[in-house]
Parts: C-alpha cells; sequence; structure tokens
C-alpha cells in the first residue's frame, strides 16, 4: 500500500502560560490522509483544532512546544526539519489559508505585489507571466474585478475579499498539502459554494490533499472523505463521513448534529428544533476528571467522571472515545449498567 501524504503520530503539544506552568492543548492525536483525500477536523472553538492544524507547518508561538509525537509528510519526520529546511516546504509543497485572512496580509504591500511574491518565490513564473497567473488565480477564487484588487491594500478591501486573495496565494503554487483553516467564515453561501468547488477543482487536477478545520458540518458534509471530531483537546470520534452522518456514536458528535440547521427543521417540521449543547468547553486548565465532556453529556454515568475513555475502534476504520460505545469491563462496567444511548 502507498504510505500516507501525511502522518500524525500521537502528537501532544503544550503552551507555556505567564505563571510557569505548562497546559497541554493537543492530546495524543494520530491522523493519516492519503494522496488527494480530504480530511475535516471539526469542532468548537477550543477543542485545539487551529493548533493541531498549525503545528503541521510548525507556525507555533514561542511559547508552544511539543510534547510528544511525530507529525511526518512524505516520510519525512517536519519536527526534525531546520527553519530553512521548512521554508523550502512551506507555501510549496504544503500551504495553508488562514482563519483570519488581516493576520495573513501585510497591510503595507498591496494584494498584487504579495501575490506575484508567493508566485516567484515557488515558480518560475516571473514578471508579466507572474501579474497574469496573479490576476487569474483572483478571478477563479469570485473576484469580479481582479485588475484593480491587485492594486489595493489589505485595509481597502472587505473580509469577504481579503480571504479570497488569501486563499488565491495559498493554491497558487498547487500545494501537495492544503491546510484551510475556516477558509470561508467570511463568505457568504454563494461564494462559499464558489470556493468549495475550486478547492475540488485543485484536488482533482494536482490530486492536492487537504485539511479542512471548520465548525460547519454542511462544509464537513460537502468536502469530508474522513472526519475527525475533536473536544478539549482530544480526538472523540474519527470515522469515514458517510459512516459519521449515518450514525454518529459519540454524544458531542450527536449534539453538533442536532445543532446543525435544516430546512426541515426551519419550517418546523415533525416539530423538529434547533438544540444546542448545555455548557462550553472546559478551560484546558481545568479539564474535568474522566471523560472531558461528561459535564455536558445527557449519557453520562458514573464510571465517566472516574475513568477517562480511550480512543478504541468500533468498527472497520471508525474509532470513538466514549464508555457508552466502547463500555469499560470489570467495576466500570457495573457502573454502565443503567443504559446506552448509542
Amino acid at each position: 500500500m502507498t504510505a500516507p501524504l501525511l502522518e500524525i503520530d500521537r502528537l501532544s503539544i503544550g503552551f507555556k502560560t505567564d505563571n510557569g506552568q505548562a497546559v497541554t492543548v493537543v492530546e495524543d492525536l494520530s491522523l493519516t490522509a492519503a494522496e488527494g483525500e480530504t480530511i475535516c477536523i471539526v469542532g468548537e472553538s477550543g477543542s485545539g483544532k487551529s493548533v493541531a492544524s498549525q503545528s503541521i507547518m510548525r507556525l507555533l508561538g514561542e511559547n508552544a512546544f511539543i510534547q510528544q509525537g511525530e507529525i511526518r509528510f512524505k516520510g519525512d519526520n517536519l519536527l526534525n526539519k531546520s527553519e530553512k529546511e521548512l521554508r523550502r516546504i512551506r507555501g510549496k509543497d504544503i500551504a495553508i489559508i488562514f482563519q483570519e485572512p488581516m493576520a495573513a496580509l501585510n497591510p503595507v504591500f498591496t494584494v498584487g505585489h504579495q501575490l506575484r511574491e508567493a508566485i516567484k518565490l515557488h515558480s518560475k513564473r516571473k514578471g508579466r507571466e507572474a501579474k497574469e497567473y496573479a490576476i487569474d488565480l483572483l478571478r477563479r477564487v469570485g473576484i469580479s474585478r481582479p485588475e484593480s484588487i491587485m492594486n489595493g491594500y489589505p485595509h481597502t478591501l472587505s473580509g469577504g475579499m481579503k480571504q479570497r486573495a488569501v486563499i488565491a496565494m495559498a493554491i497558487a503554487s498547487k500545494p501537495q498539502l492544503l491546510i484551510a483553516d475556516e477558509p470561508t467564515t467570511a463568505l457568504d453561501v454563494t461564494v462559499q459554494a464558489q470556493i468549495l468547488q475550486l478547492l475540488k477543482r485543485l484536488q482533482e487536477g494536482s490530486g492536492t490533499t487537504i485539511v479542512l478545520i471548520t465548525h460547519d458540518l454542511g462544509v464537513v458534509a460537502e468536502m469530508a472523505d474522513k472526519v475527525v471530531v475533536m473536544y478539549a483537546g482530544q480526538i472523540v470520534e474519527q470515522a469515514d463521513a458517510e459512516s459519521l452522518f449515518d450514525r454518529p456514536l459519540h454524544p458531542y458528535t450527536q449534539g453538533l448534529m442536532h445543532a446543525m440547521p435544516s430546512l426541515q427543521k426551519a419550517a418546523g417540521a415533525n416539530d423538529e428544533r434547533l438544540l444546542s449543547i448545555p455548557g462550553t468547553v472546559p478551560a484546558l486548565n481545568r479539564l474535568p476528571q474522566g471523560c472531558r465532556f461528561h459535564t455536558r453529556c445527557a449519557y453520562t454515568q458514573e464510571c465517566c467522571k472516574q475513568s477517562t475513555p480511550p480512543l478504541a475502534a468500533a468498527g472497520e476504520n471508525r474509532l470513538v472515545r466514549c464508555w457508552l460505545a466502547v463500555p469499560p469491563t470489570g467495576i466500570e462496567q457495573n457502573a454502565t449498567a443503567g443504559g446506552n444511548a448509542i
């Protein structure tokens, strides 16, 4: 079998706090992504999605550190690469679309200048050819007046326009791996659909692997081959997209599904209501004992409060971190006898 393009193996990431303590923000994360595959990482804010994705390109702040694990790209551990080696990979082989476009654009240079620089840095296009390619990229991401936008500064553009310019920069070199952190957040639904179709065409044309970070399950349903659900720094469920939407196993995943808008809910069909998950994601320096979701879970039992469930197999190519889906043994098994939500 062909080795995966991206392999994250038992990765744990910590951040140093002002008082000198270390807080683990991503714990024991493992996933693989094959060439041409789209893997979506979903979860609420604070679940560790963006930290996990930015660690692939080693873009975390100075107070971040790797506690354990490896990140392998085409078999090479990126954590062992020097900064000089990483600069040759970033933007060319691996590109990222940041969630906040203003942070990715230099305010003192025009959009066209920054886009041309990205093109010239990672390709043989120079001069007029680079400019024409930049204009074409802006047109492809849905900008109707690309020639005038080329001369504009970031502060003159709307949030949606800035996001599209950042997406154009990310796809300019047709990277082997594209990390997209909430790439359609600032866009209306029409442009969002255009961007998703653009990413699909890029993938079909060059076999690009996409790691897509999102909270929008509609985007997941449209794009994902495989889905990773994160909560409070841990993977709580992992499955192919069809299996996950057909039968979510973890109560957190079920809660996300119930909170997903639909035409039926909007019309009040069968009294379907848009539900929310009670409570909030716990602070990472004050995590509850046992299952991290048990304080918000409708199916909590005694073992959930006492013991942390492992990420265990729950069928073919499927993992879940829940005592209800993969019951404990012995004394803990007796504690779960009250019922099963799955």
